[in-house]
């Protein structure tokens, strides 16, 4: 998750949709399996507890980076489960994990957990068996750790039909923390023939590579043919410059297309 969760309890409002109605079995307590508790609205509360909700639908919100990847897991089912992603179906079994990471695009993705019922016509046995009931319970896990845990149940009669556990909103945003400035400076400094450059003339240059989260990349060649780099912070303030003569200028070249191509995903 990109924001730390609180620990037991910190954070915890009435105010929150659904929430009143979760706090009698916070009093109670919960069962503690390393897992997250998520409440109505999909926040991450306490990340060492896990909450089991029976009978409660609604609409949920998780946040991930871009970088991170996403399962699902059918924990049990009855009588079959798939998830929906966006345009995605994917079927599922109990016991049955599925990566959907392939199936996220940046912004918001909706995200459906559904349980199918068998109808009396596909399985008459149940007229017998008198099991009538229906259930499901999902997991999700980001980058291979609990995120949330999705479960209802409920009874019926004739069946063939699909009864959603969980809507869910997710969120996909990207890592706007890189780059750093000292990555770019070190990467730079490591330039053959790399020599730090007069700062005064950063107002000559031009952005080369602008990020998402605001620093840039400038470069400039004086009157002689000198090619010269500067980084400026999210501020437009230049924090470093260099030049490197014309024997090293495809080794700075270099440098840049490589930036450029590992760091794709954070340019603006």
């Amino acid at each position: 998750h990109p924001n730390p969760s609180p620990r037991a309890g910190e954070g915890l409002s009435t105010q929150e949709p659904g929430l009143k109605s979760l706090l009698p079995l916070w009093e109670k307590g919960f069962r503690d399996e390393g897992k997250s508790f998520v409440s109505q609205s999909g926040h991450t509360l306490a990340k060492s507890l896990h909450i089991h909700v029976t009978g409660i639908m609604a609409t949920n919100t998780l946040s991930i980076w871009a970088t991170s990847s996403m399962q699902i897991r059918l924990v049990e089912v009855r009588d079959t489960g798939h998830i929906t992603i966006n345009d995605r179906h994917f079927a599922l079994k109990a016991g049955a994990t599925v990566d959907i990471t392939a199936s996220l695009r940046e912004g918001t993705n909706i995200m459906t957990l559904v349980v199918n019922t068998d109808s009396i016509k596909d399985d008459p046995s149940r007229l017998l068996t008198g099991k009538y009931e229906w259930l499901g319970r999902f997991e999700i896990y980001v980058d291979g750790e609990p995120a949330g845990s999705y479960s209802k149940r409920g009874t019926y009669l004739i069946g063939g039909k699909e009864n959603t556990i969980a809507t869910i909103e997710v969120d996909v945003t990207r890592d706007v923390s890189k780059p750093t400035v000292m990555q770019l400076v070190n990467q730079l400094q490591k330039v053959q023939g790399m020599t730090d450059a007069n700062k005064a003339d950063f107002s000559k240059a031009h952005p080369h590579i602008v990020f998402r989260n605001g620093i840039t990349i400038y470069t400039w060649k004086n009157y002689v043919g000198v090619d010269h780099v500067f980084i400026a912070d999210q501020s437009g303030k230049c924090v470093y410059g260099g030049y490197v003569g014309w024997i090293h200028s495809k080794y700075l070249q270099s440098v840049l297309q490589t930036l450029q191509q590992e760091l794709e995903e954070y340019i603006a």
